[in-house]
């Protein structure tokens, strides 16, 4: 056989298994898309369509596990509302004044035990959104809180003076640092930032109960005494070392701690007991200008109100 035969049935002989692969490839392709078209069938043949009845328990279901996690996700103390009606308390359709904290007539002794059960359920929604290390010991926060507050009271700052006394400023200037522990300024941190939606209530809570000395037994006995008030209230709004701090505190915190102090005070003066003679007008003119430009305060009309009432106060008495 020439050369030329041989070329030709080699050349052939490729050809012939080309082609035979590429058929191959096209059937396999066929086959694949039948069988992909089976089991699409098969799938919609085997899993019937479900009941009405079927469908609603399901949902019901879905709906009473997806309420559950929110509820765990958002569990606090009380609700806002109910909040609001604890610690604002009610005189006829009026709301307890902050200006003059106290009981509301004819609710005396239950007002001293919700307010008291909603300061204790407090410290159990922190300690029950707490984070630890599982080789850490658990410290209840109320307990702690208690601790706190025992101690503040035995070494309370000197809200007045510094212009007169270099060593009064530095000590104020580093008071929480010397009073405070480092366990003791984290609970204290997360009192503040536990929850940024209820703040305006927590903080009411808290100085309405602080307010009750003297009006409720305090059954915990950790209740500090009005004087020791009116020396951090000092403290915040009249010296460098508290004014320092609070302008390391988010704005929500810094005002509404500002306008707390200043209604501490401004009991101090009515009761003849502003015994280092603070002298809050200005205080008062500035945290108005600065309440009244914060959009985002909820009683906001309140804190104004009560801010003008006490600027009026101290006017007539120029």
């Amino acid at each position: 056989m020439s050369d030329k035969g041989s070329v030709r049935i080699w050349l052939l002989v490729v050809l012939a298994v080309a082609l035979g692969g590429v058929g191959y490839y096209l059937y396999s392709l066929s086959r694949s898309g039948n069988a992909k078209e089976e089991a699409a069938v098969e799938v919609v043949a085997v899993e019937k369509p479900k009941t009405q009845t079927e469908t609603t328990v399901e949902r019901e279901a879905q709906g009473k596990k997806e309420g559950e996690s929110s509820i765990s996700e958002k569990k606090g103390p009380l609700s806002r509302e109910e909040a609001r009606h604890i610690v604002k308390g009610k005189i006829g359709n009026e709301l307890l004044s902050a200006i003059e904290p106290g009981l509301p007539p004819g609710q005396g002794e239950q007002y001293c035990k919700k307010m008291e059960e909603y300061v204790v359920d407090y410290f159990k929604y922190l300690d029950e959104n707490k984070q630890t290390d599982s080789g850490s010991k658990k410290i209840d926060s109320f307990d702690h809180f208690k601790q706190i507050l025992k101690d503040l009271e035995k070494r309370p700052p000197i809200p007045a003076g510094e212009g007169s006394s270099p060593t009064v400023m530095i000590a104020n200037i580093f008071y929480f640092s010397r009073a405070l522990d480092r366990k003791d300024i984290e609970l204290i941190r997360k009192i503040i930032g536990s929850d940024k939606d209820t703040v305006e209530i927590n903080m009411d809570m808290f100085f309405r109960w602080l307010m009750l000395d003297g009006h409720c037994l305090d059954s915990k006995g950790f209740r500090p005494s009005f004087d020791a008030l009116y020396k951090y209230a000092g403290f915040f709004l009249n010296t460098t070392g508290g004014r320092a701090y609070m302008f390391r505190r988010s704005t929500p915190i810094r005002l509404l701690t500002t306008y707390y102090s200043l209604l501490i005070i401004h009991k101090a003066d009515r009761l003849g007991l502003n015994r280092y003679g603070m002298d809050i007008l200005p205080f008062i003119k500035s945290a108005k200008q600065d309440i009244g430009l914060y959009p985002d305060f909820e009683f906001q009309n309140e804190y104004m109100n009560n801010l003008l009432s006490m600027e009026k106060y101290y006017l007539k008495r120029r």
